[in-house]
């Protein structure tokens, strides 16, 4: 049997995603890895609901770029909290299962 790929494991995903998306994140931000974003490619802790969160760091202050989002999936709440430098609140849990995104505890 062939290997058609491998997985990368990381400090973020826990169960990857089934459905993966391209959004479209205006000029002027950098956003990293981890970083929860609205369908306008903002981040959801300043503005809106959740659409998707960030595949990779991104640095769009030469101009807007398309970008790569997870749709769904298991994540690490602790992991996304600091790249975000906010705190998820049980709202924002709740928004996000309604999009099929959980978040969980790190194991120790």
């Amino acid at each position: 049997m062939a290997k058609v790929g491998t997985v990368v494991y990381d400090n973020l995903v826990i169960r990857g995603a089934q459905h993966v998306g391209t959004i479209t994140i205006p000029s002027g931000k950098t956003l990293k890895k981890g970083t929860i974003v609205t369908s306008a490619g903002a981040a959801m802790a300043t503005s809106g609901a959740p659409y998707g969160i960030i595949a990779d760091d991104i640095d769009t202050t030469d101009g807007a770029l398309a970008v790569q989002v997870y749709l769904d999936g298991t994540y690490i709440r602790e992991t996304i909290e600091e790249v975000m430098g906010y705190t998820l609140s049980a709202s924002d849990i709740a928004a996000l299962r309604d999009i099929s995104i959980y978040v969980e505890h790190a194991q120790a």
